[in-house]
């Protein structure tokens, strides 16, 4: 079945990020993108082009849409290594918080979502990371 959610097709995707991207590519990097995310988004919530309750100028489906599209450029330009994924707590104290990462990493060094994409989320209202302070609160 080809990829069609959140504004983004193959074609579409491909016009966005100026590199070759297949529906395999898209389905892959959105679950990437909902992996950082930590929770599933039903398409349906947000209306389709399909539906009358889609406008297309929603942030929140364009902001997503293009996020997807620009990790799957991402990750067509930039193959997966091994070593890639979180870098993983190793340990946390609360008391003036700090937290230790797993083998000297630390959260930026260990990203499977490149810097461009995790903008988007943010502008659009997905993503803000705990205690940066940042939130979305309005369509602009």
């Amino acid at each position: 079945m080809p990829y069609d959610r959140w504004g983004q097709t193959a074609a579409t995707a491909a016009a966005y990020t100026s590199t070759t991207l297949t529906d395999a590519d898209l389905e892959t990097a959105e679950e990437a993108i909902f992996d950082e995310l930590g929770w599933r988004p039903d398409p349906d919530s947000y209306g389709s082009a399909d539906s009358d309750a889609y406008t297309g100028a929603d942030v929140r489906v364009v902001a997503l849409g293009r996020a997807i599209a620009w990790q799957a450029a991402h990750r067509t330009v930039n193959t997966p290594a091994a070593s890639d994924g979180d870098a993983g707590i190793a340990s946390e104290k609360v008391d003036n918080y700090s937290v230790t990462y797993r083998d000297g990493q630390t959260p930026a060094a260990s990203r499977r979502i490149p810097a461009r994409a995790l903008t988007l989320l943010a502008r659009g209202g997905w993503y803000a990371p705990a205690l940066s302070g940042r939130t979305h609160t309005s369509a602009r």
